[in-house]
């Protein structure tokens, strides 16, 4: 019967849009349209995120911490007893072992800005080359990619000076009353030493413990969002880093303390997640269906002017149909996409040579 026709065409648009939604990865492909097998890798910038479980509790005392090294220059008239508002002033860094690391770190961002300037040329002549037909696109997808990897070195550079710079002024950790103080003018520190003790005027904080490589770079003083269950979420700043120490304790993580960067003050008894928004980096992705799993190995197989070869890689965090690839390749890499699985392992059973 003539309606037959379009209840099939209704039935492959319906099971099309079945299997995308599953994720198995199956593409629809009418008759007589070609498809390419491979595709080209882009770097992007993504803003990775943390959430961990974070909860109030009764504020004890926050120490006041030298963030950097360096020789102490101690506000006049700072006695034991003194009533403190938030982020006072409480002393400042001087001396040689200061200065060495401003000058490191400007040092730093100056290499970075002169990698960014360099790269910039290079793409403009990679540009210019592939006009005249004397470079190729992945030639210049390679200078762009070269572009934007200095350009988020120069964040990092600049996040680093900015840190060295703040943590000259040693501040209240929060509105409240010195309770000790055995710091001096002309006292050298070293990074991590605590100066004295603040009993805080808040009677509750929020408590979270974190881990990985970004909880050891925290700093007092950085913004983080505290979602409670079944209540708005609210901006707090960080106040207190307790490392875990050496040991039994080393896999215990880094345990904060967070007080609100305005009103409404915290409740006791409140628990939900703290939302850490790192800086933005540049990631090479690629789609998550051109991984391939070999005895444990995650590999991706790459198009070349030679053929389809292998190359191993270490994937990161993946965001939507798209995966990180932390280590294995580069932006303007060609990467089989379309029968990878299938390529790889028809490939191997190529080269299997049976014993004698």
């Amino acid at each position: 019967m003539p309606v037959w026709p379009w209840r099939m065409r209704w039935v492959r648009a319906a099971l099309a849009g079945i299997l995308g939604l599953s994720g198995l990865g199956f593409l629809w492909v009418p008759a007589g349209a070609a498809t390419p097998d491979w595709v080209t890798v882009h770097a992007q910038a993504v803003t990775p995120t943390q959430s961990v479980y974070a909860a109030t509790a009764a504020v004890t005392t926050l120490p006041v911490i030298s963030r950097c090294a360096g020789t102490l220059s101690v506000v006049p008239g700072l006695l034991p007893g003194a009533v403190l508002s938030a982020q006072a002033p409480l002393a400042r860094l001087q001396g040689a072992a200061y200065h060495a690391q401003q000058t490191q770190a400007q040092a730093d961002l100056a290499q970075a800005q002169a990698q960014v300037q360099s790269a910039a040329r290079l793409r403009h002549i990679a540009r210019a080359e592939l006009a005249r037909h004397l470079a190729t696109e992945q030639a210049v997808v390679r200078a762009s990619a070269a572009v934007a990897v200095a350009q988020a070195g120069v964040r990092t550079a600049q996040a680093r000076w900015a840190s060295v710079r703040d943590c000259g002024s040693i501040e209240a950790p929060a509105a409240g009353q010195l309770l000790d103080w055995s710091a001096s003018t002309g006292q050298r520190v070293v990074s991590g030493q605590v100066l004295g003790q603040v009993l805080p005027t808040a009677g509750v904080w929020l408590t979270a413990r974190l881990f990985g490589a970004s909880a050891a770079v925290l700093t007092p003083g950085r913004t983080a969002e505290f979602v409670p269950e079944g209540g708005a979420p609210l901006r707090v700043r960080l106040v207190s880093v307790v490392p875990a120490m050496t040991g039994a304790e080393a896999g215990a993580g880094i345990q904060t303390g967070w007080l609100p960067v305005s009103a409404p003050p915290l409740n006791l008894g409140s628990f939900g997640h703290l939302v850490l928004t790192q800086p933005a980096q540049m990631q090479v992705m690629v789609p998550t269906r051109a991984l391939i799993l070999d005895q444990g190995q995650w590999c991706l197989l790459l198009h070349t002017a030679q053929g389809d070869v292998r190359r191993a890689v270490v994937p990161g965090a993946a965001s939507g149909w798209l995966t990180a690839i932390d280590h294995g390749v580069a932006a303007g890499d060609e990467v089989v996409v379309r029968g990878a699985y299938l390529a790889y392992h028809r490939a191997i059973a190529q080269a299997y040579q049976p014993p004698d």
